[in-house]
Order: C-alpha cells, then structure tokens, then sequence
C-alpha cells in the first residue's frame, strides 16, 4: 500500500499459512507445495516493484528519493530439511532481505513440537542471511532458548503474544502487582493505548 507517495518500512509475504482458505485461494504453504518457482517469482516481482518505484526520479528539477523498504517472506518447513534450504536460497536471490520460518510443516499447523534442529541447519547454511524462527514459543525463555540453541537471529511470536502480550516485559519493572495480574486492568490500559493510537481505519 503506498501512502502519501511512500512505501511502509517493510513489506511481508506470507508462504506459510496452512489453513482452508489458502488451500482453495492457492497461497500461502499451499502454493508453496504446489509451485514453488511461482513463489519465488512473486518475490522477485515485489523486489522488482519496490525498486522502480523506490528509484530516484526527478519533477520540475527536484529529485525525489523514496526509501527503500524492507521485503521479508514467511514460510514453514518442506518436506526435508534440504528442500526447506534450497527454497530459502532462491527466496534471498530473488531479493529477500530477510525469511521466517515456521519451524513446523504445513500438516502440523501449530500442533506438535518445532523442529529446532531443521532451524539450526537452516541458520547455518544461510551464511549469516537475517533468518527469524517461529513456533511454539509462549514466554521469554522460549525465545531466548530458541536463539541460543540455533543461532536464528530473532525469534518470531504468534499464539503466545497473542494470549499475553506482556509476555517479553521484564517483571521487575511491574510496580503494581495487581496490574500485573489482573485482566480488567490489563484491558483497562489495552483500550487506554487503543485511544490513544487508533488503527488507521
């Protein structure tokens, strides 16, 4: 979406979703399975679109610079690690600046336990690549034992941020300890910060 002339500061595609409307619309894990070059060339098309519209233009005499947002992908684990590897590659030659991945299949959905391994092995053969794992992390210590043990440079949260979204503040900085846990304050100050930053529509 362009605002004002300008492009937001990153711009994510996502080829993991495993649910029913990706499987009929044919995206997300699905259009990955079923035509995974057509993945890849939708992301060399967005590259290829953010930058024309980002190159530098000139109107009565002014140059016009637009900055340059980033691309990232989302996707899940392939059959094999290997596989998941490859489609990584062509996703960063394509012009990925950075890929998530969830590290189950698209059959798992969110059932079962991440493969950290495949996600170890992924990071390692990416060549210092930005890459975010993701799955099953639901407090702090997830996402900083998922860091230490497969080097991914962020850690990507869904399902546990979505039932806290406190999860990462530090517990000694909550003063008020029925704030901390109590849900009617908590939505108090949702809808309080809700007012005061309204979505954009």
């Amino acid at each position: 979406n362009v605002h004002d002339g300008q492009l937001p500061v990153g711009i994510d595609l996502n080829l993991g979703c495993p649910q029913n409307c990706a499987d009929k619309g044919n995206f997300g894990a699905f259009l990955v399975e079923r035509d995974r070059e057509g993945a890849v060339k939708c992301i060399a098309a967005m590259r290829n679109a953010i930058d024309e519209f980002c190159t530098t233009t000139t109107n009565n005499d002014f140059e016009i610079k637009r900055h340059r947002p980033r691309l990232s992908a989302k996707t899940r684990l392939l059959e094999t690690t290997e596989a998941t590897i490859e489609f990584c590659r062509k996703l960063r030659e394509a012009g990925c600046d950075c890929i998530a991945v969830h590290c189950r299949r698209r059959t798992d959905k969110h059932d079962g336990p991440p493969d950290w391994d495949s996600g170890a092995m992924l990071v390692a053969a990416m060549d210092n690549f930005p890459i975010v794992l993701n799955g099953g992390v639901l407090k702090a210590e997830d996402a900083q034992w998922v860091i230490g043990q497969t080097k991914c440079h962020a850690v990507m949260v869904a399902q546990g941020y979505l039932q806290n979204h406190r999860m990462f503040l530090d517990k000694n900085d909550i003063c008020n300890e029925e704030f901390a846990t109590s849900p009617a304050h908590l939505a108090a100050k949702y809808l309080d910060y809700a007012e005061q930053h309204p979505p954009p529509c």
